[in-house]
């Protein structure tokens, strides 16, 4: 229970920290993320823990040599296991934005919320192994051993350094996944939107087939709105996402930011109620179903539909709801507004 706690209070710091300097810490107030997280910190913290209870218990019947890499090699592939099937298992069934819904915020914090989980694995399995190697340590009878355990042992360490490669070189070979990292790069730690509007289109023109190329051109489309000031160009590279990959797990937020940039700069709150309508009547479920209504009720404001803007935030007061809202600035730090707050303040602006 003890090591428990302790990798738990660990791992949570480390979360924390990187958290506050992503600037995701309000994720913390949105309770599908929240508990996502804590699941996740919970989880590895009981492994870390059952990883050091199976060093004791296996010292007596194999070397402390080998067992220093076993452990932590089995602890990696289960963690890692864990966490990636289920994170998977409703793509595979077709819903690729179960789990985007389920914890309710915007593509870059989820991404970010994703790699934050997969990053504790490497932390958690750093922790094991500096815990083990000081009980290594601490025992000098389990520094002596044969020919047979350094062979051993380095053959489990051998696994080790194989297994990261080959997670690795699974991904970073395939060169539409090496220009949109390079792009993703650009936009947010090398702060160049230009180069990284560069990157998204080649992902776009050379590999429309590959599993970025819808996000990709989402990218574009954000570039375009937020960095460039060009919305007419973001909602046509947002229409050509919706013509091209209408399954695309992004459809939904490219519904919305259309509704919003037709609502905005673009002046058009015809169009605007048309994509928060079929936003609602598409996807249900989505996330973004509380502020596809808030902005519908807006559209429909100005449209001279008063009494049906009215009707639509009654509807949504009325039915259950999320209490968040989560919107993501121009570098995707999350923004969190209490749904009633963001309800109150569209229905005061209904009679300006």
């Amino acid at each position: 229970m003890i090591d428990a706690v302790t990798a738990a209070l660990f791992l949570a710091t480390a979360a924390a920290a990187i958290m506050a300097i992503r600037g995701s810490l309000p994720l913390l107030l949105v309770p599908g993320a929240a508990v996502a997280q804590a699941l996740t910190v919970g989880a590895l913290s009981l492994a870390a823990a059952a990883s050091l209870r199976a060093y004791d218990r296996l010292l007596a019947r194999l070397p402390g040599r080998q067992l220093l890499w076993l452990v932590p090699l089995t602890d990696l592939a289960l963690a890692f296991a864990a966490l990636s099937l289920p994170l998977a298992l409703p793509g595979w069934l077709g819903d690729h934005e179960f789990w985007k819904d389920v914890t309710g915020i915007p593509p870059t914090p989820f991404t970010r919320l994703v790699t934050l989980m997969f990053g504790l694995i490497g932390l958690q399995v750093a922790y094991v192994f500096a815990r083990l190697l000081a009980r290594y340590l601490a025992d000098p009878r389990s520094w002596h051993a044969g020919p047979r355990d350094n062979l051993t042992s380095l053959v489990f360490a051998s696994g080790l350094v194989v297994l990261a490669c080959v997670l690795l070189y699974g991904q970073a070979h395939r060169p539409q996944n090496i220009v949109y990292m390079q792009g993703w790069y650009a936009l947010g730690a090398g702060g160049r939107p230009a180069d990284a509007f560069r990157a998204f289109a080649e992902v776009v023109e050379r590999y429309p087939d590959s599993g970025f190329a819808d996000a990709a051109l989402y990218r574009m489309a954000r570039i375009e709105a937020d960095d460039l000031g060009h919305p007419a160009e973001a909602v046509s590279h947002l229409r050509q996402l919706l013509a091209r990959w209408p399954d695309s797990s992004l459809a939904d937020d490219a519904l919305e930011d259309l509704g919003e940039l037709s609502l905005g700069p673009l002046k058009d709150p015809a169009a605007a109620e048309k994509s928060f309508a079929e936003l609602r009547r598409r996807f249900p479920r989505s996330y973004l179903c509380e502020r596809a209504t808030l902005g519908h009720a807006r559209a429909l404001a100005r449209l001279a539909r008063a009494a049906d803007a009215t009707r639509l935030l009654d509807d949504l007061e009325r039915a259950p709801h999320r209490t968040r809202i989560v919107t993501e600035d121009e570098d995707g730090a999350p923004r969190v507004q209490a749904t009633e707050a963001a309800l109150a303040e569209v229905r005061a602006g209904l009679g300006k």
